[in-house]
């Protein structure tokens, strides 16, 4: 969600001010962050999605994922949500070569099963 990411990402105070996007800490604020955020339009995603999340990733922290993925499970969407432990935000050019390999893997199985 838009208001939790604001302050558990590196850049998320800075990048929401230079965008105008709001912030929590007034009700006007936090209502343009509710208008932008993903979790409010979660009910409208049927598409089937896959989440590949790096879990120390701290520009697209997992909990903005976490939520999402909850939120689709709880409206019974199709979703997977994979969480690559002890990765950054880079971790698909500069992880672990088996965990870039699992990536790809993952991403091929899904278009092979969904296109």
């Amino acid at each position: 969600m838009q208001a939790s990411a604001w302050a558990n990402s590196y850049f998320g105070v800075h990048y929401n001010r230079r965008a105008g996007l709001g912030d929590p800490l007034s009700d006007e604020g936090y209502q343009a962050l509710w208008r932008s955020s993903p979790l409010r339009n979660a009910r409208n995603v049927r598409t089937p999605l896959l989440m590949l999340q790096a879990e120390e990733d701290r520009v697209c922290p997992p909990a903005d994922n976490e939520q999402l993925f909850t939120a689709l499970k709880v409206l019974g969407r199709e979703v997977e949500y994979i969480l690559y432990p002890d990765e950054h935000h880079e971790m698909k050019n500069h992880g672990r070569p088996d965990r870039r390999i699992d990536r790809l893997e993952r991403i091929l199985a899904w278009f092979d099963r969904h296109l």
